[in-house]
């Protein structure tokens, strides 16, 4: 489940409830923010692909962040990351490539879509 809130030009997707991943933005857009909490009882490396849907497991991501187990986290990019196809934010169990994980992260970013 998706739940995206709008505030001006802002935007805020959240995964809603416990998850593997989440498609924030199916357009180009730039990233402000990623939080979340990992329910896990191990690390697990939140990973940001520039995609439209999830990606294969195999895939490259664009940016790797470490959620250590039962904690909450939280990343911000004061300037933005551009994703110019759009965001997918996805649990892995490696860093390199995505190796999809079980559905045990609450997500949420802030993001501007790029007109």
């Amino acid at each position: 489940m998706q739940v995206v809130r709008t505030s001006g030009s802002e935007k805020v997707a959240n995964s809603g409830a416990l998850a593997a991943s989440l498609i924030a933005s199916a357009n180009p857009s730039r990233l402000y923010s990623v939080t979340g909490y990992n329910s896990s009882a191990s690390d697990q490396y939140i990973q940001v692909h520039d995609t439209t849907s999830v990606p294969a497991n195999g895939a490259v991501p664009k940016l790797v962040l470490v959620a250590y187990a039962g904690t909450a986290f939280s990343f911000d990019f004061p300037t933005g990351r551009i994703c110019a196809t759009g965001i997918t934010i996805c649990n892995s169990s490696t860093a390199a490539t995505k190796t999809l994980g079980s559905a045990d992260c609450l997500l949420d970013c802030e993001y501007r879509q790029i007109l």
